[in-house]
């Protein structure tokens, strides 16, 4: 696989994953939000009153996305890890997520062997993609507009709208199940059934054929119920792992300067 063809298939899997926790713009419009945040879903036809659920037990899509969706209310910032393994390629970032605007902004570093050993600094702001890395883009930041039909990621506009994200991800689950309690909170394994969720999120995802018909997605939510992680095996494409910490933490994550941008550069098709 060529390194354009591999850098458009690691942002497509590192905006994947973001795009699913992009919920902090799916309360009204006045920012109001949801009465209960501290609600966790309960085992599927079960009245037990209980805010956990036990281990081993299915808990209803719909309850499970409400979980999801109210980890995000009083989350604003944080720092972010990912790893990924694109068909048998290490890649790893590190960068800083601001959950706190209408749409998400990102700031990450991406490493691995497959990018010639130059790192790939992305940024996500306003919906337009920031992509820099090095000789394959003269030293500057290569605009793509997410919401332009032409952009080189193909059509992840409506991927990274908050509310239809996690509308996608609820309407393609098929089973959850709470696996139990871990260093890293309550532990949630789904189902997916890929093709509904990459039909409900747009078209033009990159590797959607190769992808199986349905997915793993694990989440864990921490002792205060915020987003903590999420492993999503998305099988010969490769599984992509995110973390989050250091809730709260000053971000300020801004749009490269206009000298350092440029709208060509890096052949991404492929």
């Amino acid at each position: 696989m060529s390194r354009p063809a591999l850098v458009r298939r690691a942002l497509a899997a590192a905006v994947l994953p973001l795009a699913l926790t992009s919920l902090s713009a799916c309360g009204s419009d006045d920012g109001a939000k949801a009465e209960d945040t501290a609600s966790t879903a309960k085992p599927s036809g079960s009245s037990a009153p209980a805010d956990t659920p036990e281990a081993g037990s299915t808990v209803a899509p719909a309850d499970f996305a409400d979980t999801y969706r109210s980890a995000f209310d009083n989350t604003t910032t944080a720092h972010m890890t990912m790893k990924l393994d694109m068909m048998g390629q290490q890649i790893t970032g590190d960068g800083d997520i601001d959950y706190s605007q209408d749409s998400p902004a990102v700031a990450m570093t991406m490493d691995g062997a497959a990018f010639g050993g130059e790192s790939l600094e992305a940024r996500l702001v306003d919906n337009v993609m920031y992509v820099k890395m090095g000789s394959m883009t003269q030293g500057k930041f290569v605009k793509m507009d997410l919401d332009s039909p032409d952009n080189p990621l193909g059509s992840l506009a409506d991927s990274m709208d908050p509310s239809r994200a996690m509308d996608a991800l609820e309407s393609a689950l098929t089973k959850v199940i709470y696996v139990g309690s871990d260093s890293d909170g309550d532990h949630y394994k789904a189902t997916v059934d890929t093709a509904a969720m990459m039909k409900a999120m747009g078209q033009g995802v990159p590797a959607t054929a190769q992808m199986p018909k349905s997915m793993s997605y694990d989440a864990w939510f921490d002792s205060e119920g915020r987003f903590s992680r999420m492993v999503m095996d998305m099988g010969p494409t490769g599984t992509t792992e995110m973390k989050l910490s250091d809730f709260g933490a000053d971000v300020t994550i801004e749009a490269p300067p206009a000298d350092q941008v440029t709208t060509q550069g890096m052949q991404m098709a492929g």
